[in-house]
């Protein structure tokens, strides 16, 4: 019974082991949120450009879960934390394909000799990305919280798949977040 008892103690480590966190937070020591309760949203101000459908719906997802908290939205010269986010771009090669290779060696006694030669699949390299939340205090534009996912955005989606992934993601990274006083 104890070599039972034993093995699963084992496997539920190693198990637990493997899941690590899913969002990594950050803050500055000594920063205080209490009395904190307006936000606003960091926009590009370049009104040239416009919002891609990820920037949409990070900004949807932390619209809702600040609401949750507890945070009202309000115009950025009235707001007391400042919401920024950006994707954090991470090169990734990847290799698809075959392999393969030959040899040849001869061998008399005790000694020997072999030729080898192998190819490799071709590379292709991959740039993926995470989601980077900020929280910036507007008096010093510093940033005073911030979350930055483990996983990265799934990148052959649906965009119903996308919207429910960023709006999971942005829900762990802001249920970390203190709640509005």
């Amino acid at each position: 019974m104890k070599v039972i008892a034993g093995c699963c103690l084992t496997i539920f480590m190693i198990l637990g082991g493997c899941a690590g966190p899913k969002v990594l937070v950050d803050y500055q020591p000594g920063t205080s949120f209490q009395g904190l309760d307006r936000y606003a949203i960091n926009l590009n101000d370049d009104t040239t450009s416009s919002m891609s459908l990820t920037d949409e719906r990070v900004k949807n997802a932390v619209m809702l879960f600040m609401r949750n908290k507890g945070y009202t939205l309000v115009e950025p010269t009235e707001a007391e934390i400042i919401t920024s986010w950006h994707i954090k771009k991470d090169k990734e090669i990847r290799r698809e394909g075959f392999s393969y290779g030959i040899g040849y060696g001869i061998a008399s006694g005790h000694t020997g000799v072999g030729i080898s030669m192998q190819t490799r699949p071709p590379a292709t390299e991959v740039i993926r990305g995470r989601l980077v939340l900020e929280m910036i205090d507007p008096a010093t534009s510093r940033v005073i919280w911030s979350a930055e996912s483990t996983e990265q955005l799934s990148e052959d989606e649906t965009p119903s798949a996308r919207e429910a992934e960023i709006r999971r993601i942005v829900g762990e990274m802001l249920k970390e977040f203190p709640q509005a006083s």
